[in-house]
């Protein structure tokens, strides 16, 4: 019974000057040295709770197999699970070299995420299912580029701002990373449409006005 035109539908925002790298070259030399970095390697991130239905399983998986075929290190960014700590006990003290349990962020450490995004390569969500999935956003804000599972509201998000998979297919996944890590062209206008979609859709402004109008319309 619910009139669809009283219902106004917003999204998540953020504030782009607060992704701003600084003193990003000393940050970049001290991540080098502790996680063994070489010139050319490839960096990609993960950013959330490390949940089984975030599906980190099937990212690890597909770096596992990149990693034979080039340099890569993955960064696996957020509060650890017992799922996780199990899952990630099991891989090899090699693997671990190049798959890489960050751990979390402190609430104060802003500026260290904005700083380890401005230095990835990309971002992977890979989430059998999000209530909007931030991190693309931030993502974004950093001018990196995003790859997140093909479902309703990922893809709404994402909307030609960045590339799919279906959740759970290591090998469709491992293929879209690579397109991304290889084709400079592609990397630079998805990161340009993500940027375009913040300053469209996601912005302070934009959403401000949108829960200013719906509270104005209220009556």
């Amino acid at each position: 019974g619910l009139d669809k035109n009283r219902v106004v539908v917003g999204f998540n925002t953020i504030d782009v000057k607060e992704y701003k790298p600084q003193d990003l070259p000393v940050f970049k030399q001290w991540l080098n040295d502790k996680y063994n970095i070489e010139d050319g390697a490839k960096k990609i991130i993960f950013l959330g709770r490390k949940a089984e239905y975030k599906g980190i399983k099937f990212l690890v998986e597909a770096v596992k197999i990149l990693r034979r075929e080039f340099s890569v290190k993955l960064f696996l960014v957020g509060p650890n699970f017992p799922w996780f700590e199990e899952y990630y006990s099991a891989l090899s003290p090699e693997e671990r070299r190049d798959i890489i349990d960050y751990g979390p962020i402190p609430y104060h450490s802003h500026q260290v995420k904005v700083n380890l995004l401005h230095l990835s390569d990309l971002l992977v969500l890979p989430s059998k299912f999000e209530a909007f999935g931030i991190v693309f956003l931030e993502a974004w804000a950093c001018g990196t580029p995003v790859i997140g599972c093909r479902n309703e509201i990922t893809s709404e998000v994402l909307s030609g701002a960045g590339l799919t998979f279906q959740y759970g297919d290591v090998n469709e996944l491992k293929e879209k990373i690579k397109i991304i890590l290889y084709d400079r062209p592609l990397r630079d206008k998805l990161a340009s449409a993500g940027n375009n979609r913040i300053l469209r859709s996601f912005n302070l402004d934009t959403v401000g006005r949108q829960v200013y109008s719906a509270i104005q319309n209220k009556a």
